[in-house]
């Protein structure tokens, strides 16, 4: 029987390259067996390789043209296999001693960099998993910014600049602990200290500063620019957010009843979670878009696909719904055990990522259907997708190491199948 599976698989991979040979006149008279042919090799590519009767080695006779579509196919129909937790940082023997608090990713996607309760910053390689650097602080570190050519560490009152390379180049005493820190194109500092009362912005080469009261009346939780370096958004556990025109700072709305705040792909559009809606704003004129209802509690999380297409949002009472944006329909319900902490789509737009106490699962976002689930051994409190849309990067609460998740329509269609050997 296996002789027979694998010379029909050779027989359907001899018509697909004939007609991949064809001159394209021909091939588009042949346009419809050419598709259902090649709809048939890829099926049964895919079902010979899950069941090992069909090995990586046979993939180098499929045409290159196959080999995406051949891939596309397997994410979709196999994604068990196709996500892979790996786990490059963790494994090697420089972790740190204490818990990580804080990690930023550099724009170019090349390291990836960590500060923890150790009084250390490390700078990791993304690709191998070695640590490249550890910078040595005397307190605790509490956030970490990266440019291309700069990175900051903060600390109780100073902050600490350093190449990428880890060689120190000054320190800036500030006059409190700084618990944010961004950097923008030009690379200017943009802080919020411990009284959260005012946004500092400093120029890395002058002592001169800017600073602007928040007027938030409690800590400031999340702090964002927009690409452009037009806008400044915060969002404090006052469940107030503002919107701020940067860089001279000027309050251009107040938005309450805000419990959670992400930005669209293109940064022209603020999402909130409200007590029982979910409300899309246009950032330039600051006019509502679109509103969702449909939840029955404060929403908690919120996460929009890059192109739009796709919005997730979460609620007090563990439920996850997924929206299709054009029609403002609820397409599925996800009922979970805990709180979602965090929430993520992928690129491709096939998968959504939550995490639940110590839980990461995977979800396909057409279906509502889990995939896979990881358990962590603490709390899962930091999740980042890197900004090539390859990669995840995520750490729990007292976890000395970090993990790196590379999302499937990244990889190779060998690496994915390099699993099922």
């Amino acid at each position: 029987m296996n002789k027979i599976k694998k010379i029909f698989f050779y027989q359907v991979l001899l018509l697909i390259n004939s007609i991949f040979s064809m001159s394209q006149e021909a091939r588009v008279e042949k346009n419809k067996v050419n598709y259902n042919l090649t709809e048939l090799c890829i099926e049964r590519c895919c079902q010979l390789l899950v069941e090992k009767k069909l090995s990586i080695q046979d993939l180098k006779k499929i045409p290159e043209d196959l080999k995406d579509p051949i891939k596309d196919y397997f994410i979709i129909n196999y994604p068990e296999i196709a996500w892979s937790f790996e786990d490059n940082i963790s494994t090697s023997q420089d972790a740190h001693q204490e818990g990580i608090i804080t990690y930023a990713i550099s724009p170019d996607n090349k390291i990836v960099v960590t500060g923890a309760f150790d009084n250390t910053v490390k700078i990791w390689d993304i690709e191998t998993g070695k640590c490249l650097k550890t910078l040595k602080h005397n307190s605790m570190i509490t956030d970490i910014a990266i440019s291309n050519n700069i990175i900051i560490s903060t600390t109780n009152n100073c902050l600490y600049l350093w190449s990428t390379k880890g060689a120190f180049i000054k320190s800036i005493k500030t006059n409190q602990n700084t618990y944010f820190i961004l950097l923008d194109a030009n690379n200017m500092i943009i802080t919020i200290g411990n009284d959260n009362k005012k946004i500092n912005i400093l120029e890395i080469d002058s002592p001169h500063q800017l600073s602007k009261e928040t007027d938030h009346q409690k800590l400031i939780k999340s702090l964002k620019l927009t690409s452009d370096n037009k806008y400044l958004i915060t969002h404090s556990f006052d469940n107030t957010t503002k919107i701020w025109s940067y860089p001279n700072i000027s309050c251009l709305r107040t938005i309450s009843n805000s419990y959670s705040t992400t930005l669209s792909n293109n940064n022209q559009i603020l999402i909130i979670g409200h007590d029982q809606d979910v409300v899309l704003y246009n950032i330039s004129d600051n006019n509502i878009m679109q509103t969702l209802s449909g939840h029955n509690n404060k929403v908690t999380s919120v996460a929009i696909s890059s192109n739009n297409k796709f919005l997730v949002s979460s609620d007090k009472d563990n439920i996850t719904k997924i929206w299709n944006l054009k029609s403002e329909i609820c397409l599925f319900s996800i009922v979970q055990n805990n709180e979602v902490k965090h929430l993520m789509i992928t690129p491709d737009e096939k998968f959504l990522i939550t995490s639940t106490g110590n839980l990461l699962k995977i979800w396909d976002i057409n279906t509502g259907k889990l995939i896979k689930e990881h358990q962590s051994k603490y709390h899962i409190n930091l999740l980042k997708i890197s900004s090539n849309n390859k990669f995840i990067i995520t750490s729990s609460l007292g976890e000395t190491k970090i993990k790196i998740i590379y999302i499937p329509s990244s990889k190779t269609l060998s690496e994915i199948l390099s699993k099922i050997s």
